[in-house]
């Protein structure tokens, strides 16, 4: 019989205390210092130190790991996608001047992926950092909402620094919730579950980012995918309808914050239908979609190199879309690489051993949202979704390891 945790390597407690420490302190740097520009420089240093703690904490045991981690089932097709991502830069047309920074942000990004790989896959502490990553995004996200909420502005960010990105890493933390991690025991531990949720959907509705708004919904309907989940996905679902109510009943900023991304999906409809109105950002996306395709058509299989579209579409922009990105930079070769990886995650997270484990089943929502919101951003350079993965993939592997 399986169980939770059967892959756990046993430590010394004060070494588990320092490790446990260090990995809820990169989660914490991992949300609220990752994305702006004035906190990257505390975002590296942090980092470094915890990672030294880390790696203390695990002493010589972590070179097995480091085996483990470059010679992973899971992650080779991930291993694969890097050299032919650094390789595209040799056949590349046109010079890039950011392709080799875009290179060494994907390989620092798995660096650090290897201690998030072997804590998920010796220790046993996937629960732990989601649990981690769900605090501090209710925690930032209650903070945006009691500061914003009265200033005149039409989208609120956070500490993030993005609207959309700020609605992102809340529906990281909403899978999590819905995937099964409580903040705390008992009914209780579900109650302040229930209440992060209507503050996560309060966060996401302030944002007003169409990937937020309908991803919040879609992730209630693959709740019901998995029988496990469906009891908490239709109480979340009922949940943000009646929030929803409540603020069109009582009026006040969130009314207004609601009232912009209703105009904003409707558009995106007009958008689709080619009728009605649309505002300039989709005017701007359909623009750089059939550039993209053009420029695609061009070199189907190899592309045209890494970070290719900005230089060489006339636009400097990039395409708003990971399918598009890197099907023009990388060809229909690196696009499979890429997701090959989502697609591994998603085989093994429905093995009939673990798939009612939670963390099965955040593993399961993970990547599908992942995939729907690739849709409109551009995620490959992005380090939460990225780490939280490779996460993912070293804790399946420790668990068909035992089973």
């Amino acid at each position: 019989m399986t169980t939770h945790a059967p892959h756990v390597t046993h430590i010394p407690p004060p070494s588990m205390v320092v490790a446990r420490g260090s990995l809820a302190g990169i989660m914490v740097v991992l949300v609220l210092l990752g994305r702006v520009e004035e906190t990257l420089p505390q975002m590296y240093v942090s980092l470094g130190v915890l990672l030294g703690l880390y790696l203390l904490a695990r002493g010589a045991s972590i070179l097995d790991s480091v085996i483990a981690y470059a010679t992973s089932p899971l992650l080779r097709v991930r291993w694969l996608f890097l050299l032919w991502a650094g390789a595209s830069m040799l056949w590349s047309p046109h010079y890039s001047p950011t392709a080799l920074s875009h290179l060494i942000t994907l390989l620092e990004i798995h660096l650090l992926g290897l201690v998030l790989y072997d804590a998920t896959r010796s220790l046993g502490q996937l629960r732990w950092m989601l649990l981690t990553l769900v605090v501090t995004v209710v925690l930032s996200t209650a903070q945006t909402l009691w500061t914003g909420l009265s200033a005149d502005v039409m989208r609120l960010s956070g500490v993030y620094g993005n609207p959309n990105v700020f609605a992102v890493t809340s529906l990281l933390a909403f899978a999590a919730i819905l995937s099964g991690v409580n903040l705390g025991r008992g009914i209780w531990g579900k109650i302040l579950s229930y209440a992060a949720i209507l503050i996560i959907g309060g966060g996401v509705v302030a944002s007003t980012s169409r990937k937020g708004v309908l991803g919040m919904p879609l992730m209630c309907v693959l709740t019901m995918v998995v029988p496990s989940t469906r009891r908490r996905g239709a109480i979340a679902a009922v949940l943000l309808v009646a929030s929803l109510v409540i603020v069109n009943a009582t009026g006040g900023a969130l009314q207004r914050f609601w009232g912009f991304c209703v105009e904003r999906t409707v558009a995106v409809g007009n958008w689709l239908s080619a009728v009605g109105s649309v505002d300039g950002s989709l005017v701007d996306r359909g623009r750089l979609l059939a550039k993209g395709a053009a420029l695609i058509v061009q070199s189907p299989f190899i592309g045209h190199g890494l970070d290719s579209f900005y230089w060489i579409s006339g636009e400097a922009l990039y395409t708003h879309s990971n399918y598009l990105e890197l099907s023009v930079a990388l060809g229909l070769i690196g696009a499979l690489l890429y997701y090959g990886l989502h697609a591994q995650l998603v085989r093994k997270s429905l093995g009939r051993a673990i798939r009612r484990l939670p963390s099965a089943r955040f593993t399961f929502f993970l990547i599908f949202l992942m995939v729907f919101l690739d849709i409109a951003m551009v995620s490959y350079r992005m380090k939460l979704p990225t780490l939280l993965m490779i996460a993912c993939a070293g804790w399946l592997e420790g668990v068909h390891e035992h089973e």
